[in-house]
């Protein structure tokens, strides 16, 4: 018997006290969201530029060309999205973009496939066994229909169900290759469509590469007996709406810098490196601040090591700052 997909019943077990706090400070920044887009579209663009490059990177493979291709997808979801129905034909059109010219783009894998990891002795051991082949084109087809009913139904926040889709899609694993790509995207378009345009501006992508471990251990705590449909999804749940209020506030922040009181811009970089913990690069300064130029905030660095407020070190490709503690 096929696992069944309850997206009526399911998040109900979901409304703890931890998801609730966390949707009520997103419905909080999609309120924020309307004005700090409305101020000056314009003055967005580099930073949409950035956010658009930074993921493609992220999301890169060496030896394999999928970084245009992943920002053609992006680009499609960012203008269509809500055109784009969620339906086993669109996510099947989505890898078929992505995967181009590769072998069994587009397609359902053939044969079963397993979610290895390496162990502490070095050694792959299986971590997860996905869908069936055989059954595979039943599950997307019930997944998406479960899916999309439960958000005509409105009768769970949309927030709620994202995440559920995507444990629910990674665990049918329905491709030979690509399915975490092809889950970042769609988790891009259903957030586009509940409202969210956070990714427009600010690399998701990134963020989940930054808190990779985290991303993998949610993940898999939430797949255990997925086979059995007795998982929980609230690992993941909670790490994707900490994911999204982290990417929400960064917006935020620099929308800021952008519209808020004025600043200078050697005020600006100063204050990068006061909000960043570790050591700064010239790169993470131009990532978020990227309406500064690189010899702009070369200058700010010179005279910020001058005067001792930072010091640096490495050299190259790996020079970074860090702030000296002050007495």
């Amino acid at each position: 018997m096929m696992r069944a997909f309850d997206y009526e019943r399911e998040p109900e077990k979901l409304l703890t006290p931890e998801v609730v706090k966390l949707l009520t400070e997103m419905h909080e920044y999609k309120g924020k969201q309307s004005f700090l887009l409305s101020l000056r579209g314009g003055d967005l663009v580099a930073m949409r530029d950035t956010a658009r490059r930074e993921s493609a990177e992220e999301e890169s493979i060496s030896g394999k060309n999928r970084e245009e291709r992943y920002l053609a997808c992006l680009d499609r979801i960012r203008e269509h999205f809500n055109e784009i129905p969620v339906t086993p034909e669109a996510i099947a059109s989505l890898h078929a973009e992505l995967c181009r010219g590769e072998e069994g783009a587009g397609q359902y894998k053939k044969t079963d496939n397993v979610i290895t990891e390496i162990d502490h002795w070095g050694k792959p051991r299986v971590r997860f066994y996905p869908m069936a082949a055989a059954r595979t084109r039943e599950a997307m087809d019930a997944l998406c229909a479960s899916f999309a009913g439960a958000l005509d139904a409105g009768v769970y926040d949309p927030l709620m169900l994202i995440p559920v889709f995507v444990v629910d899609f990674l665990s049918i694993h329905p491709f030979k290759d690509g399915n975490g790509k092809v889950s970042r995207l769609l988790q891009t378009l259903l957030l586009y469509q509940a409202g969210y345009y956070v990714n427009a501006y600010v690399s998701m992508e990134k963020l989940i590469g930054n808190s990779r471990d985290r991303y993998f251990q949610a993940l898999q705590y939430s797949s255990i007996f997925w086979n059995d449909g007795t998982n929980n999804y609230e690992p993941f749940v909670l790490y994707f709406l900490d994911i999204l209020g982290d990417g929400c506030r960064e917006f935020e922040i620099r929308t800021h810098y952008l519209y808020g009181e004025k600043k200078s811009k050697p005020q600006r970089v100063r204050e990068v490196i006061d909000r960043c913990p570790g050591a700064v690069t010239k790169r993470d300064i131009m990532e978020q601040c990227p309406d500064i130029a690189r010899v702009t905030v070369e200058r700010a660095l010179t005279a910020m090591v001058k005067e001792g407020y930072i010091e640096k070190t490495g050299g190259g490709p790996k020079t970074a700052y860090i702030r000296r503690r002050q007495t």
